[in-house]
């Protein structure tokens, strides 16, 4: 084989290499991307799955609208987000649907 064919050859090699690794790589980068918001998500999840629990435990037993949306101000004001609409309070992006002396559903924001 003669030298040009040659190096031609090689130098379509090295580009045909780098290609491949270059795909590989940003392969990997996505995935690690990709597991990392999946881990963000589900953080997420159990803090709204804890969040719901401790709201159920609390509002079994108040009596009317004026002592769940007291107590929602009270124990959760300061350390999450806490917007009133209307009926629903929402906390985190978790909803309370009150009406009159009672808690109807619990509403998930997203």
């Amino acid at each position: 084989m003669d030298p040009l064919k040659r190096k031609v050859v090689n130098r379509v090699f090295l580009v045909l290499i780098v290609t491949i690794v270059g795909v590989l790589a940003y392969g990997v980068v996505d995935q690690a991307v990709t597991i990392d918001h999946l881990g963000t998500e589900v953080r997420r999840v159990r803090a709204q799955t804890s969040l719901l629990r401790q709201l159920a435990n609390d509002s079994l037993n108040l009596a009317n609208e004026a002592d769940i949306r007291s107590l929602v101000k009270s124990k959760y004001g300061l350390s999450h987000i806490v917007r009133d609409e209307g009926d629903v309070i929402y906390i985190d992006g978790v909803g309370l649907r009150v009406k009159g002396a009672s808690l109807l559903e619990f509403v998930m924001l997203d």
